[in-house]
């Protein structure tokens, strides 16, 4: 469960490589970072750094698969024209919270364990989301980049209709709890 509450189910390389565009938007003062500048400060970034360069290209693969997945979910409305996700941790956020109920389920753990593990997840996703909508896309993004590849099939498709199902039907939890 730290494991999962850590980021470190997704890779770290792939939450690095997000922080990395976060400090460029923060630093600079600016909405959008583009994929080419992205791709500079996460060289710049490696080498501030003492990362080795096959890492580096590691680091931007998955800055331009994300570059591609946010392209994609554009199109599909998932996130706003000039939107980007800001995050992988939701990914893993969702597996801990099923890692919890499982354990339960299997007698790993009893009722209170597993609902202090959720309530630890539900704490660490309202620090570093601000909404459904922010978190699914994350959550999205971090499942694609972990099992889909870069072909935007079953497990995007999967995850996307979720997605439009929680954020558009009038009795989604989504529509009516607060994040």
């Amino acid at each position: 469960m730290q494991h999962l509450l850590a980021g470190h189910n997704i890779g770290g390389d792939g939450e690095a490589v997000m922080a990395v565009r976060m400090m460029a938007r923060q630093q600079w003062g600016v909405a959008t970072v583009t994929a080419s500048q992205w791709l500079d400060c996460i060289s710049q970034w490696c080498r501030a750094n003492g990362v080795d360069a096959d890492k580096e290209t590691q680091c931007r693969t998955v800055a331009q698969r994300v570059s591609r997945y946010e392209s994609r979910f554009r199109a599909d409305n998932l996130i706003p024209p000039d939107g980007f996700v800001t995050s992988l941790l939701a990914y893993d956020y969702g597996r801990a919270t099923n890692m919890a109920r499982w354990g339960y389920v299997a007698e790993y753990c009893d009722q209170p364990t597993a609902e202090r593990w959720i309530a630890a997840v539900s704490t660490a996703a309202r620090e570093r989301f601000v909404s459904w909508h922010d978190f699914s896309a994350s959550y999205i993004l971090g499942r694609v980049i972990r099992f889909d590849g870069d072909g935007y099939m079953s497990y995007y498709k999967r995850v996307l209709d979720g997605h439009r199902v929680l954020t558009s039907q009038s009795d989604s939890p989504w529509l009516h709890m607060q994040f």
